[in-house]
């Protein structure tokens, strides 16, 4: 079993190497490196200026997320959401950020059956919002091929997922789930833990429309982002394309069998953007989309120790499994 576990940590890894060797393997290695060297500094440090709103957004959004669990100001959240970063390099598809209900937990001492669910619920806005920009691109695209349609559907379907779990009664969905099997109740919790978040949201009047809206707002951010690498590699592309591209791209690289969609999303972009820019422009602008991935990983290295610094705090007896805590 040990052994079968060492295997299954190291398959994302060598699957984010064999891919990325394979594509670098096969583009215009010189014109690559031509795109570097007449790097945009205008542009790309415009695109770098982007982080800061974006870290800004998520923590105000989270802040507003657990007001009830653990009033906190805009500086401690922004603590929490870079500390959860730090793990990022070790899991595929940014996974590392749950950790952050263990932060929550040791700000707040709040039982995990809440802080868990309030981190997957997040991602699951994440999620919707990355499936809302991908929606209005695929809408507006002048053509629509069947990667486009596909991705319209996944956007749709996922959308129709969100506007479920936000409007459907899910601690009597929890509990219908226990009666199916008891192996379930990790599920239930989740459902239950759920409900009690977005019963506060909906009772503090307009916070469940900022969490919303700020979930959007996001990933209009991070889309600026990666679009102005185009031109900071001196190759702009048309916006209205771009739109739909580049968040189907981002929707691909969150499947989790490479490091941070290292690899896949590299690959998606490639193939996407086929019509307006050559695979070795695409490489480079995977290469900047990478880069994203590590400074966010890298800053948040500070504040990951500051917080495992802290799990001293805890009595030595308190639960800790997600399963066991009431």
């Amino acid at each position: 079993m040990k052994r079968n576990a060492r295997w299954m940590k190291l398959v994302a890894p060598v699957l984010t190497v064999g891919i990325l060797v394979a594509i670098y393997m096969n583009i215009d290695r010189g014109l690559f490196l031509q795109y570097f060297t007449h790097l945009h500094p205008g542009y790309f440090t415009l695109a770098l200026l982007l982080f800061v709103p974006q870290i800004l957004v998520t923590s105000l959004r989270w802040k507003i997320m657990t007001s009830r669990l653990c009033p906190m100001g805009l500086g401690q959240s922004i603590q929490q959401v870079m500390a959860s970063k730090a793990l990022n390099a070790l899991v595929p598809s940014k996974m590392g950020e749950l950790s952050k209900a263990y932060f929550l937990r040791v700000s707040s001492g709040s039982s995990l059956n809440l802080t868990v669910p309030a981190v997957v619920f997040e991602k699951i806005l994440d999620m919707g919002g990355l499936c809302t920009v991908l929606m209005v691109g695929c809408l507006v695209a002048p053509e629509r091929s069947e990667a486009l349609w596909l991705g319209a559907a996944i956007a749709g379907g996922s959308l129709a997922v969100v506007a479920l779990l936000l409007f459907l009664p899910l601690k009597g969905l929890g509990g219908k789930v226990m009666s199916w099997s008891t192996r379930l109740t990790w599920l239930e919790q989740l459902l239950s833990g759920w409900d009690t978040l977005l019963a506060g949201w909906q009772s503090e009047g307009g916070s469940l429309l900022r969490i919303l809206g700020l979930s959007v707002l996001l990933w209009v951010l991070h889309f600026l982002q990666i679009y102005l690498f185009f031109p900071s590699l001196n190759h702009p592309v048309p916006l209205v394309p771009a739109l739909a591209l580049i968040p189907l791209s981002i929707l691909v690289g969150l499947l989790p069998v490479t490091i941070g969609g290292m690899g896949t999303r590299d690959t998606a972009l490639i193939l996407l953007f086929a019509p307006y820019a050559d695979s070795a422009l695409m490489a480079g602008v995977g290469l900047l989309c990478s880069m994203r991935y590590w400074v966010d990983t890298l800053l948040g290295v500070p504040f990951f120790y500051r917080y495992t610094g802290r799990t001293s705090q805890f009595d030595a007896g308190k639960p800790g499994d997600f399963s066991s805590e009431q």
